[in-house]
């Protein structure tokens, strides 16, 4: 994931915005159930 931030910050206007997409949509869910439990504290 640090080189794909790397990679859209320097050649931002190459960048594969779909892949990142599906590269931060596809875990989500399971963080956001990881963190909840953290977050209600």
């Amino acid at each position: 994931m640090a080189e794909m931030r790397d990679g859209l910050i320097h050649a931002s206007d190459r960048g594969d915005f779909e892949e990142v997409w599906i590269t931060l949509s596809e875990p989500l869910p399971a963080l956001l159930e990881q963190i909840e439990p953290v977050l209600s504290l």
